[in-house]
């Protein structure tokens, strides 16, 4: 009878480690997957702001283009104005 109840205090530590165990891995089962999804939204996030970035890139660029050709066709126009004062 000794050897009975030594065994079933003995089988029910057992089960209290394995269940301890048990629940220390679905934890860190179940925080994986938070951290997951936590990382997945930043990368969205991230290539969300990265294609917005891109776009005012381009927006820039277009815009220091226009201004280049705006300021060549000004500078034409003032040395031919220039021409035809001195000419005059």
């Amino acid at each position: 009878m000794i050897q009975v109840s030594s065994d079933k205090q003995r089988l029910q530590q057992e089960n209290q480690e394995v269940n301890r165990r048990f629940n220390e891995v679905k934890l860190a089962i179940e925080t994986s997957g938070l951290d997951k999804n936590k990382l997945a939204g930043q990368i969205k996030d991230l290539q969300g702001n990265l294609d917005a970035l891109t776009r005012a890139k381009h927006s820039a660029d277009s815009t220091i283009k226009n201004l280049e050709q705006q300021l060549k066709a000004v500078s034409i126009e003032f040395e031919e104005q220039r021409s035809l004062r001195i000419g005059m």
